[in-house]
């Protein structure tokens, strides 16, 4: 990747939303939570952890949820709007008892901080809450902002659960009559969170909106079931609270209940906007992806859908406003850059008016001075209008210089004062790090039904971390080490001469003791996994059954580098991921493998080759490992007179010996690896440039095929380690080979591919390749051989596309090509018992993973149905 990716960050604000002057506290309490009080903070959030794993295994397709509140009979008025200020209900959810918060302790644990001059909030300040995700760090922070004294600084901030789209003022306490200085906020997930903003240093909101449910504990699902776009407050009544949805609804939550009264589902597409009338409460005006503005009146909820009124724009609605002036009139903008302006009592717009060259994604008519409008948009500008009955001049336009504007907020004093919000550029949200750099499917039925979960004593804990200094110490001696120390010669114990190393006739028969262990490695109790795991790892959805696939895939996402391994099952079409491995360093090959060199019995278990030259080992079958289970190679310290063993930069490739299942082949220089001492064999030092590719011959596996930058794919023997390096054939490609892969149809042929997008096939008897095919723009990074469909050929490419090919030892003929969507293509692999159906990684921010069935594609199947 390249470098001006890793610089350009994520850090925008999402969202923004003025407080008025004189409600916060002046000095807002401290937060505190006992031992115990924490504790249960941390299994709350588990818990919803895992209603968060049952909710991605539901199904879609449930009846979506009529929710209507206990109030409600037919046409009543729902909400009781005309009587809601002679309510004597107690109220359903309160703030003093989900917080813990004691104002002495704060005054004397926090004397210091809460007390100075500069940190008490004034009753001329506004607060300004504003959404801010700064690389995977989501905040709220609470600015203060004084108009007089110049003064705008961050005095508190929230940590929130997602991505924040909105942010909603509110001065309704549930649990008090006198009003309180709370928000809400809607994020990516479909639950709304609401907080106190006279708290400072919550773990927790005070209360929640909406349920994701539980089929276990068989809660069911309340509120929204997607991120929440816009919210609206009714100061009139302010129990009340709207919220529009992606999920193609707009919801009505009483405060007072925490729960929705009122679902209205008259939309085709999500719902970008909801603004309750100024005057006439009962009113709210929606803004929806398909186009249109609809307004409901909410008194009867029993016919709120099919008494609206709607009025169609071309594109999606972005923002809706009322006149305040007048508001019998309102506003509305669109994707498309236009803003128009309706009288509510007609059917078309009085005015459209072109106003951005994008997406209008602020709006407001001022509630202070007639006639004004001010507009922003991602083009970068704010605009400044002049507007009637019969249209909208152009007063002032501004490029205000924070690039693409993304929400704007006005002063509830001043409303000629706004805060205006910087939407983060496309270029820098795909500039982030985000992409899967190699992918690996793994057999069905060879993974644990429920894999053990890795424990720990503090103990071992703690010599973990230790070790992690010790290493993290010898690779600051090794950057200083000298560079040009002499290679070392790696040769195993039991080889002489001519001698067969790995003595490939006679492995089945040897009886030798396993030189390298799982048990000593990693503490795993699987007893106490069932005990203290029992409502996650023995969920039923949890569960790795015999017809699943798993598949390992390396993911990097800013500075979190993961194996993550997938669940995948063709006939139920699920595909999620059921755990992950934390990796020291970018992963660059996965390779899957079934010994287990402490054990007769087969294994589970894959190697990563990553940028640090060490190739670790994992458990496939063990859960929150911290450690591999072993590591291959050593990076030496002069100090501890430990010399360095194997490779001495990054590992590119690795090819496992199915055959001879000790047998590991790591491509950098190449070296064998004997993975029942964890030491190598034979270091094959017979290039010129770095080895990317190396793979066992099918059905002769002490014959390795490498490709290499210098341009040359080499054939070796490797029964004879002294001539090993002479003994090679060697065929050359203008450029550098990406990849090989043999024929599993007739192992004498095989291909190998270039930098250049060229793909050449090769007879292993011959000197010249049968022929050669110019394949793609750019690299080849992806190249199957279908070991079941004879003459099928698979190849991808960083140019994004995916081409399958009808090959024989004449050429190839393209059949079908697809753009995969998934941004530069990095890696391929095929399913095992499917090897129609394979696994693509890519760099695209939103989508970076796929699996296919080539077979899908029509002229695909009528190519290949009758090989198959």
């Amino acid at each position: 990747m390249e470098e001006e990716d890793q610089e350009s960050t994520i850090n925008f604000i999402s969202c923004v939303c003025f407080v008025p002057q004189g409600v916060a506290k002046e000095n807002p309490t401290k937060a505190t939570l006992t031992q115990e009080e924490l504790a249960e903070v941390i299994r709350e959030m588990k818990q919803e952890k895992g209603t968060a794993d049952e909710e991605e295994g539901s199904d879609d397709d449930e009846e979506k949820m009529d929710v209507e509140g206990g109030n409600s009979a037919g046409g009543n008025d729902e909400y009781d709007f005309d009587n809601y200020d002679e309510d004597e209900g107690t109220a359903g959810l309160g703030i003093d008892g989900v917080v813990v918060a004691d104002p002495g302790e704060n005054v004397e644990d926090d004397e210091n901080d809460s007390e100075a001059e500069d940190d008490l909030i004034k009753r001329s300040d506004n607060l300004i809450l504003v959404g801010h995700v700064e690389d995977v760090c989501v905040n709220m922070e609470v600015y203060v902002w004084n108009r007089e004294e110049g003064s705008l600084y961050v005095h508190h901030d929230f940590l929130l659960p997602s991505y924040p789209l909105c942010i909603e003022w509110l001065n309704h306490d549930p649990s008090a009559r006198e009003a309180g200085n709370l928000c809400a906020i809607g994020t990516m997930d479909p639950i709304i969170t609401v907080w106190d903003l006279d708290i400072r240093d919550s773990l927790e909101p005070v209360y929640k909106l909406g349920s994701k449910g539980s089929k276990k504990k068989k809660i069911p699902k309340c509120g929204h079931r997607d991120a929440v776009l816009d919210l609206a407050w009714n100061s009139a009544f302010p129990h009340v609270l709207a919220s529009g949805s992606v999920d193609q609804t707009c919801i009505l939550w009483d405060l007072d209940t925490g729960t929705p009264n009122t679902t209205i589902e008259a939309f085709e597409e999500k719902v970008q906007a909801v603004k309750f009338h100024p005057t006439e409460p009962h009113q709210i005006l929606t803004g929806c992806c398909d186009g249109f503005v609809r307004l409901f009146d909410c008194r009867d909820p029993s016919s709120i859908a099919e008494s609206c009124k709607r009025w169609q724009l071309p594109g999606e609605v972005e923002k809706v406003v009322w006149n305040p002036q007048d508001p019998i009139y309102f506003a509305a903008s669109t994707n498309g850059g236009e803003i128009a302006f309706f009288d509510a009592r007609q059917e078309l717009p009085l005015w459209k008016k072109s106003a951005h060259t994008e997406e209008v994604s602020g709006l407001i008519l001022s509630p202070s001075i007639p006639g004004m409008m001010i507009s922003t948009s991602p083009d970068g500008s704010m605009k400044i209008w002049d507007y009637n009955l019969s249209g909208a001049r152009l007063i002032h336009e501004d490029a205000m210089g924070i690039g693409r504007i993304h929400s704007l907020s006005f002063s509830p004093e001043n409303p000629n004062i706004v805060a205006i919000v910087p939407k983060m550029e496309e270029e820098d949200q795909e500039s982030t790090i985000n992409f899967i750099s190699c992918v690996c499917f793994v057999p069905q039925g060879v993974a644990k039904e429920n894999p053990t979960k890795a424990t720990l004593t503090q103990e071992e804990l703690a010599e973990v971390i230790r070790e992690m200094k010790q290493e993290k110490g010898t690779a600051d001696e090794e950057e200083g080490s000298d560079d040009d120390d002499e290679r070392m010669d790696v040769e195993g114990g039991n080889s002489a001469g001519g001698n067969d190393e790995y003595d490939f006739d006679n492995y089945d028969d040897d009886e030798g003791t396993a030189g390298l262990g799982i048990d000593g490695v990693v503490v795993a109790d699987p007893g106490e996994n069932v005990e203290d795991d029992e409502n996650d790892s023995e969920a039923e959805d949890d569960l790795i059954k015999r017809s699943d696939n798993l598949i390992l895939v390396g993911h990097v996402e800013d500075v979190c580098v993961n194996m993550e391994v997938y669940v995948w099952n063709r006939d139920e079409g699920s595909l999620y991921v059921h755990h992950d491995f934390l990796l020291p360093s970018y992963p660059l090959c996965i390779e899957w493998l079934n010994h287990d060199p402490s054990a007769r019995e087969a294994g589970n278990l894959c190697a990563i080759g990553t940028m640090d030259p060490i190739i670790t080992v994992w458990d496939l079958d063990i859960r929150d490992s911290l450690e591999p289970v072993y590591k291959l190679g050593s990076k030496g310290s002069k100090k501890k007179k430990i010399p360095k063993c194997g490779h001495r930069d990054a590992v590119l490739d690795l090819a496992w010996n199915s055959a001879f299942p000790h047998v590991l082949a790591s491509g950098s220089t190449c070296i064998l690896w004997d993975l029942d001492t964890g030491t190598p064999n034979t270091t094959i030092e017979a290039f010129e440039e770095k080895v990317q590719a190396v793979k066992f011959h099918p059905t002769e596996p002490h014959q390795i095929l490498t490709g290499c930058c210098d341009g040359f794919v080499r054939l070796f023997d490797c029964r004879d380690p002294s001539s090993i390096a002479e003994s090679c054939k060697r065929w050359q490609l203008p450029g550098e080979v990406e990849k090989v892969v043999w024929n599993p149809q007739d192992p004498i042929y095989f291909a190998a591919s270039t930098n250049g997008g060229e793909i050449a096939f090769f007879d292993a008897r011959q000197e010249l390749p049968l022929w050669k095919k110019s394949a793609h723009t750019e690299e080849v990074s992806g190249l199957i051989l279908s070991p079941s469909i004879p003459g099928m050929m698979i190849s991808t490419s960083p140019d994004g596309s995916m081409k399958i090919w009808d090959y024989n030892i004449s050429g190839a003929r393209l059949i079908h090509e697809d753009a995969m969507g998934i941004g530069r293509i990095h890696s391929l692999s095929f399913s095992p018992e499917n090897p129609n159906i394979v696994a693509i990684g890519g760099d695209n921010k939103k989508r970076q993973f796929r699996v296919v069935d080539v077979l899908d594609y029509d002229h695909v199947k009528r190519t290949f149905e009758d090989r198959s």
